[in-house]
């Protein structure tokens, strides 16, 4: 009687006899993307390159570091006109689900921002004639990431990535005689990234 019961049950769709994929990923990766950041309060869409570092911790959690790089042109009418070259490095935490043919994943994480100003030749003149503004730079500060993303057959990545900074734009007034004044305005880098990448296995 029992081995009758058995026998039904393991014919059942539910008890498949052959085992189905796991969704797992290589225990570590390298992975490389380049996509495009949206406009943010500050400046213009741009192009980004990342390079990331991948470990698979505990099934199902990821955990990954990374460092990138953007670029973006500053056009608002409140901010001195000129390049923008932004460097973030990144700690996030991923949750997958899958197949290895499909998976998706969501996350979180901690960045830090360092951003550079490349302002326009006349802007920088205009600047310290007018005002003796010798300098103009962003401070670096920390922020907060959300992650959206999905992965096909453990080798190409699309990600969409929601960023959040809070930082300064600093003022530097030559005063003369070895003397200056510091004004700080606050500026948001926040914007979405939609990034597509390869992951090579280590």
């Amino acid at each position: 009687m029992y081995s009758l019961i058995l026998t039904s049950l393991l014919s059942l769709p539910i008890f498949p006899l052959n085992p189905t994929a796991i969704d797992t990923l290589n225990s570590m990766n390298f992975h490389i993307t380049a996509g495009v950041s949206s406009p943010s309060d500050f400046a213009s869409a741009g192009p980004e390159f990342t390079l990331k570092y991948e470990l698979l911790f505990y099934h199902p959690i990821v955990l990954r570091t990374g460092v990138e790089y953007n670029r973006g042109r500053v056009t608002k009418i409140t901010f001195p006109k000129g390049d923008f070259h932004g460097f973030t490095t990144s700690a996030e935490i991923l949750y997958y689900r899958g197949t290895d043919h499909l998976m998706g994943f969501v996350g979180m994480g901690v960045v830090y921002n360092q951003s550079y100003l490349n302002l326009d030749g006349n802007v920088a003149d205009s600047l310290f004639a007018d005002e003796n503004i010798s300098n103009v730079y962003l401070q670096g500060n920390a922020g907060y990431r959300f992650i959206f993303g999905l992965r096909k057959s453990r080798l190409w990545s699309f990600e969409i990535r929601m960023t959040d900074i809070r930082t300064n734009m600093v003022y530097q007034r030559d005063l003369g005689a070895y003397r200056y004044s510091i004004q700080r305005v606050r500026v948001r880098l926040s914007d979405f990234r939609l990034t597509l990448g390869y992951l090579i296995e280590l």
